[in-house]
């Protein structure tokens, strides 16, 4: 069974009507709950989606468009995903004008910690990131306005692809617009 993890329910709700609520799993935000959360898992999943908002480094980005990740690091550690796509930086708390746009593309509190626990349990994993902000003073208050469209940004694209998401982790980017 595939496991699709969210750091939130906010981010989750709307994908939550495409599939069943034992395929969805909500970490909780930042490193150490997410760490928790896996550590706890009473099955082995055959592949792993972590999917969720991302604040972006680089200008260029498109706020509401999904990309993948093709490498992760945490605290100097640094992960390359069997995905081409950009480099997430992953922190243990919200960054504000953040000085890792040197180095990486977007910023989040999970990826690396669910790319690491599949790695070590030898999982085949796959990072999409959607751009929520771009790491200003306020961030918190755009996320919260844009977090229904957001969600169901992430369910659309959940819906048309997961079915190839487990067994091909090609590179692409999505961006949906409303009907």
């Amino acid at each position: 069974m595939k496991l699709i993890t969210f750091a939130t329910y906010k981010e989750a709700e709307a994908s939550l009507t495409y599939f069943g609520a034992s395929e969805i799993a909500i970490t909780g935000m930042g490193p150490k709950a997410t760490k928790d959360f896996l550590e706890k898992l009473d099955f082995t999943p055959s592949c792993i989606v972590n999917i969720g908002l991302a604040g972006a480094l680089r200008p260029d980005l498109v706020e509401g468009t999904i990309y993948p990740i093709g490498r992760v690091s945490y605290n100097n550690n640094t992960l390359v995903l069997e995905n081409e796509g950009l480099a997430l930086a992953t922190c243990d708390k919200p960054q504000y004008n953040s000085i890792l746009g040197h180095s990486y593309d977007l910023v989040d509190m999970e990826g690396y910690v669910v790319a690491a626990y599949a790695k070590k349990n030898n999982i085949p994993c796959a990072l999409y990131k959607l751009v929520s902000d771009f790491c200003t003073e306020t961030t918190s208050q755009q996320i919260a306005a844009n977090l229904p469209k957001f969600s169901e940004i992430i369910a659309s694209f959940l819906h048309n692809r997961i079915p190839i998401l487990c067994k091909d982790f090609s590179s692409f980017s999505y961006s949906w617009e409303p009907p």
